[in-house]
């Protein structure tokens, strides 16, 4: 992905603390909630501000590389900033953090006065992960709530992205290594109790050869 420029996301199964099949659902929810976001179907149209898709577009191919999103419909807290809310939102996603982002899409639905109140440049998540070179965003009045992040251009997951691999590695070699041991042991294996096909001689069944069970 990286040699031909694919945009991916890293969506990560390795969550301590959780049993494997509540990480499984929540991850799958999310990646559903992130194909949701993209395909325009959490955010509608807005005369405020929008994301179009020529603005997507450019966040996601002309920034391209890895991906991070992120989205709640929690209302932000009292004296809650944006900043906040995002990094929030980061810190308890299933994805490795971004860093060295280069494109920032910020998706907000909200009533007037909750809108008055978010800062969409969202300068402290910037200073943490990335000075992002591309910024829009997206401000939707709606008396829900609904916020949403997508970063993008960020850098690879390398940390994560090699332990996923010496995983598969040592997966691999583990199911060589007793297919191996299992046609060693059974190629110099012959059944002792003789054929189990039963064939017919002469209208008779042929009887297996049970000498080898009085050992």
């Amino acid at each position: 992905m990286e040699r031909i420029g694919v945009p991916y996301f890293v969506l990560d199964n390795n969550q301590h603390g959780m049993e494997k099949p509540k990480v499984h659902a929540a991850v799958n929810n999310q990646g559903a909630m992130i194909a949701s976001l993209l395909a325009g179907r959490e955010f509608g149209n807005s005369s405020i501000s929008i994301i179009d898709n020529r603005n997507l577009y450019m966040l996601l191919v002309q920034m391209g590389g890895r991906l991070v999103a992120a989205i709640d419909d929690a209302r932000p807290s009292s004296g809650q900033t944006l900043d906040d809310y995002v990094m929030a939102m980061l810190q308890k996603n299933y994805q490795p953090e971004p860093s060295n982002v280069k494109g920032i899409g910020v998706f907000i639905k909200g009533s007037q006065e909750l809108l008055d109140k978010m800062d969409t440049s969202i300068p402290e998540v910037q200073k943490k992960y990335g000075n992002a070179v591309l910024r829009f965003a997206h401000i939707e009045n709606s008396d829900s709530v609904e916020i949403a992040v997508l970063l993008t251009g960020c850098s690879e997951a390398a940390p994560r992205l090699l332990e996923m691999k010496n995983r598969y590695d040592d997966i691999v070699h583990a199911q060589k290594e007793a297919a191996s041991v299992i046609g060693d042991v059974m190629s110099g294996m012959k059944n002792l109790l003789g054929d189990p096909r039963s064939s017919k001689r002469r209208g008779e069944a042929k009887e297996p050869d049970i000498s080898a069970l009085d050992l």
